[in-house]
């Protein structure tokens, strides 16, 4: 089981939304909120989603590499969001992860840009194609939201599915992928990866950062 790190909270807005970066004492991410309405919103749900335990330290106490960090997190949003691809790498801290969190996620972060899949296709990958609601549930608990795609997973009959950060905001995010959705909601089927089109992108999962 993992030991309590020390961690800080970043906090910072894009437009006049709120955003909170959780961050360990190495540097690396452990969990962030998605657009709140207020600084303290975005902080407990920031805490809420974070997998490990933290013990929190004063923002006072934050040295310049901490703060890079969070900025870096929060840029990397905003130019998501405007539809570009940036280019940077985050450290994040895994401790919390089940072994079975662990894998989903491996599977969700190899679903490229432009392309969708479901729970069920990533349960069929796992070995366990009755584990849908399974894989649906981790998913759910992603602490890294945008870094780590799970906008990218879709129900089976291609309507959006739900997400922490909002029905429009992972339309929007899928939107300025490329991912082409209905009048109706629904993904285009070309989008979509079915579990042996994902089998063949995940087949050295053991090399991803997870």
């Amino acid at each position: 089981m993992p030991g309590t790190v020390q961690g800080f909270i970043y906090v910072g807005k894009i437009g006049d939304k709120w955003i909170a970066v959780v961050i360990d004492e190495n540097e690396r991410v452990v969990s962030l909120s998605l657009f709140k309405n207020s600084e303290e919103e975005a902080v407990n749900e920031a805490k809420a989603a974070a997998l490990t335990k933290v013990s929190y330290r004063f923002r006072s106490e934050m040295n310049p590499f901490i703060r890079r960090v969070g900025r870096e997190v929060i840029e990397f949003i905003d130019l998501y969001l405007k539809g570009e691809k940036p280019k940077f790498k985050f450290n994040l801290n895994t401790d919390g992860l089940t072994k079975f969190m662990r894998q989903v996620l491996s599977i969700v972060s190899a679903i490229p840009r432009g392309s969708v899949t479901c729970y069920g296709s990533i349960a069929e990958v796992m070995g366990n194609p009755r584990a849908s609601r399974a894989v649906g549930n981790a998913i759910a608990r992603n602490p890294w939201p945008i870094i780590v795609p799970c906008h990218r997973v879709v129900r089976s009959d291609l309507s959006i599915g739900g997400y922490r950060g909002g029905i429009e905001i992972k339309k929007r995010l899928l939107k300025v992928e490329g991912v082409a959705i209905t009048s109706t909601g629904k993904v285009l089927p070309s989008h979509f990866l079915r579990a042996n089109q994902l089998e063949n992108l995940v087949k050295n999962i053991e090399k991803l950062s997870f």
